[in-house]
């Protein structure tokens, strides 16, 4: 392109003349015709010159905003591999978390299988706990009554002492008149 331009500054400058026979190689029309073609040509030349100019200019533009580009996205890569790094190793952190969940939900569904046999096996020991109760309480409730006759008869035995006391001084009294107190019928 620069070449191109180089040539058609030069050929403008008149340095350079046109190759091929000159004006005064034949008539005067001959001449002034291949100079208007002469001209034609170098606005042709010079009018694609200038479309490549543009064409060079909007690819540079192009290939300018293209690196640009390329550098932001690049500086945004560069940003986001943290934040990537920091998510993978939260997503393993999860991913365990879940596996171990998944394991004491296993466990826990294991366990609720249990639940009817060991449900039947408390409603067992329920029922042993009820009956031991009734047999604690029935065995109370006649131990209080042993106790209460133990009382009774602990009461009727004490009058029957006192009684005997008594009595044995009302015979004295009776038999021997009197206050000897040692007065035995032997």
């Amino acid at each position: 392109l620069f070449q191109l331009r180089e040539k058609q500054t030069n050929n403008q400058e008149g340095k350079i003349k046109p190759n091929g026979p000159t004006n005064d190689d034949k008539g005067p029309d001959n001449g002034q015709s291949k100079f208007k073609k002469a001209v034609t040509v170098q606005q042709e030349q010079e009018q694609r010159v200038d479309m490549l100019d543009k064409r060079y200019l909007n690819a540079q533009r192009e290939s300018s905003c293209s690196h640009d580009q390329n550098e932001k996205l690049e500086s945004a890569l560069s940003n986001k591999e943290p934040a990537l790094s920091l998510s993978q190793e939260k997503m393993n952190a999860l991913q365990e978390r879940l596996e171990m969940t998944e394991q004491k939900l296993s466990q826990s569904l294991l366990k609720a299988e249990a639940l009817p046999s060991v449900e039947a096996e408390l409603q067992q020991r329920r029922e042993a706990l009820t009956k031991a109760q009734e047999r604690h309480g029935s065995a109370e409730e006649r131990i209080e009554r042993l106790e209460t006759q133990l009382d009774e008869q602990r009461g009727e035995l004490h009058r029957v002492r006192s009684s005997a006391t008594w009595m044995p001084e009302m015979l004295t009294d009776y038999q021997g008149g009197g206050s000897d107190g040692g007065g035995s019928t032997e």
